[in-house]
């Protein structure tokens, strides 16, 4: 799409990327006003069994 717009393909490669820092920039501060990475891993590591891969 952006190719259409006349901007250079090589552009285009930098947009994407900024586009997905800024994505991760968002869930970085979403994660430290309503942190709930900890309580799922918690309730992940309680409820999940272990199972050893077949060898």
């Amino acid at each position: 799409m952006l190719t259409d717009l006349g901007l250079l393909w090589h552009a285009c490669r930098g947009v994407a990327l900024v586009a997905r820092c800024a994505g991760l920039v968002g869930h970085l501060l979403d994660e430290r006003r309503h942190p709930t990475a900890t309580a799922i891993w918690r309730s992940a590591e309680q409820t999940a069994r272990y199972q050893a891969p077949d060898m």
